[in-house]
């Protein structure tokens, strides 16, 4: 079981998966929740982490806890730190303490990296 985020895997060209991503957010927007998913899940599935963060979001309001996780993993292990804590808050419901701890531990080391790149 994976438990912290892993470098990024040589993945396809950015510009495909975000113009996917984009399009599945305006169908959200429209009310078109599952053509959405169906675009955030390819754009997950070509390595864009906000779309599987999304795509874990979706599934975890539908109660697909299972999916939910799943989709959050995927977007974790590629440092998206909402994915970390949403992880971690389905871990902890699930009573697995300890790895949800190493995730929120993760999610806050992240945001703390981000924020250091973003000022100056």
């Amino acid at each position: 079981m994976q438990t912290k985020p892993v470098e990024a895997e040589a993945l396809p060209d950015t510009s495909y998966r975000t113009a996917l991503y984009d399009l599945g957010v305006a169908m959200y927007g429209r009310g078109e929740e599952d053509q959405a998913c169906g675009l955030w899940a390819q754009a997950a599935d070509a390595g864009h982490p906000g779309a599987a963060y999304d795509l874990g979001v979706v599934r975890f309001r539908r109660g697909d806890l299972e999916d939910a996780e799943r989709w959050w993993r995927t977007a974790a292990n590629r440092r998206e730190p909402r994915a970390m804590a949403g992880l971690a808050e389905l871990l902890d419901r699930q009573g697995h303490y300890e790895e949800a701890q190493v995730w929120r531990a993760c999610a806050d080391e992240e945001r703390v990296t981000n924020a250091d790149q973003s000022v100056g």
